[in-house]
This record gives structure tokens, C-alpha cells and sequence, in this order.
């Protein structure tokens, strides 16, 4: 575990093999490639130093912290990956405040896990049946519609994973105030989806958006040079929903409140729909005469175009002088 202000965590791999080729994973991507917010990543062969530098309170977009960490030995063509090691960063308690009948978020960042992981919150130390005007968000915060005051309180989240039945607390704790407010107050927002948003074609996908205001608006999602569909699409709160969707969802898409008090606030968000990359056209064995040329085809599809790369003997290959690289 290691603080979230500017401190550093080392993570180190032992392999018997003095010769062997070592390189380190950030939830299962290269950390060469990795490029998360916030976390400065430094690879010295068998030592891998993480720096943290965070200086923003914790809210419910900061980037998660609980990550996990593995090292890849490679030799003569086979490769050994190491158990995960996590890293747990420290968090401050989180003082909310929020006006009656508007929607109180509770944030929850979870850490990664496989299956993904359901977070879970208490109440002044009980559990919360999430059904009403309690809902869960694929973000993992918990949302608290039509708010009263009797939610004021000390709010918790642990994290569950299904499979391996472990739980991990958060180790901060969120104070909720509600307060009663009559003077009109303009929409803002406290929630808003990404810029841009992914989703696999087929999936399913939440755009969240909260605004807050006296009195509480309304929100209306809107689809630029299209329409909602009514059997895909719903919303629960100020939160799109969209199911299995489709290749024409992709676009631009715009939360819009507004409670008759100063102008309407506007979020504007992209919803791109990706396809798995296949491989539909593997490269074949072939046997050639040494010193002569060698083409292998791979030909795959996806969106956005799947970057190709190259192994030999389990180890990637990298353009240089015998080496032309084509996808």
C-alpha cells in the first residue's frame, strides 16, 4: 500500500534464469504501452518503480489506484507470468453535500478484478439493498435519487468478486449532508460521461450523467442526426441506457438539463462501437532455402483496425535489418 501524495512503490521479480528476458504488466498491458493518469511507470529489469503523484481530492473520477502489477520472464521461447501484485493507494475521507430531492452520488472507485468486480456500500455501518431510489452504476458509484434528508450519514463501498467470493473495503468513508434550499439555483452538472465513451458492438453500455439544482432538473438525452429507440434505450435517473448495441448507435449524444432557472446545461459525449479483432486470414508454414526472403500474411478485422504484431519463438518481433514489418 503506499499514500496518494507523490510517493513511490517498488515492485521487484526474482527469476532463477540469469539470462532470461523480462518485461512487466499494468492490468495486463505492457507497461512500455501503459500510459494511466497520474502514475509514472519505470521498468530497471527485474525492478519495476511506480510513482504516484495525485494531487485532487478523491471524487468519483479520479483514476483507480487499486491496479495490479506482474512480471513476464521469456526464455528460449517460453514465457512464465508471475501472480499479480496489486497496488493499494491510501485515500482521504470525502465530505459531500447535496440540496433535497436532487441525486446524491456516493463514489466508489473498485479495483480490477476478473470477473469484474460489484461494489457494494453501507449506511451508518448497514448494508444498502440496492433497489429504489438506491441504484448502482457501472462506474461503481452509487447513486441516491430524489435525495432526503434522512440519507445524511456515513456512506462505505467494499468491493465483491463473484468468483472468488473475496471482499475489499474501501478505506475511506463518505459523509453525505442534505440540506434544504428554496432560492432557485441554475443546473449543473456533478456527473458526466467521458468525452468519448467505447462500447463492443452487441454490449451493453451506461452513459451517467447527474445534474443538481433548486428545483432539481430535468435531463433529456438527445442523439445528433437520429433518434433513441425505444426498445434499446432507456433511462433511469439522469443515466442512458443502451442494450445490445448496434453499429447505427454510434454518434454523438447530448445530456441536457434543465429546471426552468438560468440557462440549460448541456454535456456532449461520443459513443464509439467497437468490433473483438479477428484473425480471419492466419499465416501458413512454409519451409524456404536459408538466405532467401519469407513473406507471412495476417490478415484480421475489427474496429478500430487491430494493430498486428509479430512473435518468434514467444518473443516479439521488433523491425530491424531482416525484419519488414506489413501488418
Amino acid at each position: 500500500m503506499v499514500e496518494a501524495d507523490n510517493k513511490r512503490a517498488v515492485f521487484r521479480c526474482s527469476v532463477n534464469i540469469p539470462n532470461a528476458y523480462i518485461r512487466w504488466l499494468w492490468n495486463g498491458v505492457p507497461v512500455e504501452e501503459a500510459k494511466p493518469r497520474h502514475i509514472s511507470l519505470r521498468t530497471r529489469r527485474q525492478k519495476l518503480v511506480v510513482r504516484i503523484s495525485r494531487k485532487e481530492k478523491h471524487h468519483s473520477h479520479s483514476p483507480s489506484k487499486n491496479d495490479h502489477f506482474q512480471c513476464i520472464a521469456y526464455h528460449q521461447g517460453r514465457a512464465l507470468v508471475s501472480r499479480p501484485a496489486k497496488l493499494i493507494v491510501g485515500a482521504n475521507d470525502v465530505t459531500l453535500s447535496v440540496i433535497a430531492g436532487n441525486t446524491a452520488v456516493i463514489p466508489c472507485v473498485p479495483p480490477h478484478g476478473i470477473p469484474q468486480v460489484i461494489t457494494e456500500f453501507t449506511f451508518n455501518d448497514t448494508k444498502i439493498e440496492l433497489s429504489g431510489r438506491h441504484q448502482r452504476q457501472p462506474s461503481g458509484d452509487l447513486q441516491i435519487f430524489d435525495a432526503q434528508l434522512v440519507d445524511s450519514g456515513t456512506y462505505r463501498c467494499s468491493a465483491y468478486n463473484p468468483l472468488t467470493q473475496q471482499c475489499v473495503e474501501a478505506s475511506y468513508q463518505v459523509f453525505l449532508t442534505v440540506t434544504n434550499e428554496t432560492s432557485p439555483i441554475p443546473p449543473s452538472f456533478i456527473v458526466t460521461p467521458n468525452i468519448s465513451t467505447s462500447v463492443v458492438l452487441g454490449g451493453n453500455v451506461t452513459l451517467e450523467c447527474v445534474a443538481v439544482g433548486v428545483p432539481p432538473p430535468n435531463i433529456t438525452w438527445l442523439k445528433k442526426y437520429g433518434q433513441l429507440h425505444k426498445h434499446s434505450s432507456s433511462q433511469i435517473g439522469g443515466n442512458l441506457l443502451l442494450l445490445a448495441v448496434r453499429r447505427e448507435d454510434e454518434g454523438m449524444y447530448t445530456c441536457l438539463a434543465s429546471n426552468g432557472v438560468g440557462p440549460e446545461a448541456t454535456w456532449v459525449t461520443s459513443l464509439e462501437v467497437n468490433e473483438v479483432p479477428l484473425i480471419i486470414n492466419p499465416p501458413e508454414s512454409q519451409e524456404i532455402e536459408e538466405g532467401k526472403s519469407l513473406t507471412l500474411k495476417c490478415g484480421t478485422k475489427g474496429q478500430p483496425k487491430p494493430s498486428v504484431s509479430w512473435l518468434h519463438d514467444g518473443i516479439r518481433v521488433i523491425k530491424d535489418q531482416w525484419v519488414t514489418l506489413k501488418g
